[in-house]
């Protein structure tokens, strides 16, 4: 089942990352998620979001803790992913033009109204650019008390609707305003079962089979001294425009 070479560090250090990422990973949340199968036709391709480090083998010497490095890893896959669905939202449907105030809690409160009954609006992906953070919690939170903060989550309740607040960051650097409808996105994940091995013109990598489906963790020694690690997950995301809304500030164009 474990590839004999690894030993309980290096083991462990697999494991984190798989648990960085499952902690970290917001898609779940916002798509609806299934595993690939012959059956489910897929119009694109498949994209590998992936990170990776190489490890000198003295990292996993007893007194090394290397818990950051793996929860970063795991991170970066869980931001890679974010960043591959705006991209792919984006290129979905034209630009709905915006002004400035698109967070004025009046003019916000229209656009929601305005979706038609079956948008269901699920997630609001906001760039944390200051007016737009700044504005957001002016409106929501001190003249309206609309917003709720749990497990990590900014809640908005809207026209008597929770919507759930995705902010940008510098490693998923967004620049527009996203509706996302509860039917918007599928994202066909292949399972680490389904994927290709990874080789590259050093040889192929070994990946750690345990009962995780969904990311996989592959890893290859370089040298007497240095391991490589690599994580990936495989995925497609189908856009149906109709449920997406997406506003470009002036100020970005």
């Amino acid at each position: 089942m474990i590839k004999p070479n690894l030993n309980e560090k290096e083991i462990e250090f697999i494991k984190e990352i798989k648990r960085a990422y499952h902690k970290r990973s917001e898609i779940k949340d916002i798509v609806n998620h299934r595993f690939y199968s012959e059956n489910i036709k897929v119009q694109g391709e498949f994209v590998q979001i992936v990170d990776g480090i190489l490890m000198d083998k003295f990292d996993f010497h007893d007194q090394v803790s290397n818990s950051m490095i793996s929860y970063e890893i795991g991170t970066s896959i869980a931001y890679g992913e974010i960043n591959y669905l705006t991209k792919r939202l984006r290129e979905s449907k034209k630009f709905k033009k915006s002004n400035k105030q698109i967070l004025d809690f009046d003019i916000l409160s229209k656009e929601l109204r305005e979706l038609p009954p079956d948008f269901r609006l699920k997630y609001i992906l906001i760039p944390i650019d200051k007016k737009y953070y700044m504005k957001f919690y002016e409106e929501f939170g001190d003249k309206n008390n609309s917003i709720k903060h749990d497990k990590g989550k900014t809640i908005l309740t809207i026209n008597n609707q929770e919507v759930t607040i995705l902010w940008s960051n510098k490693y998923m650097p967004f620049k527009e305003i996203y509706f996302v409808g509860e039917n918007a996105i599928d994202w066909i994940v292949k399972t680490t079962g389904q994927q290709k091995q990874v080789h590259n013109k050093e040889g192929v990598f070994s990946s750690f089979k345990d009962e995780d489906k969904e990311i996989d963790v592959f890893y290859k020694e370089k040298d007497e001294d240095n391991i490589y690690f690599g994580s990936r997950v495989v995925a497609f995301a189908s856009i149906r425009s109709k449920y997406v809304r997406i506003y470009k500030p002036e100020s970005n164009q």
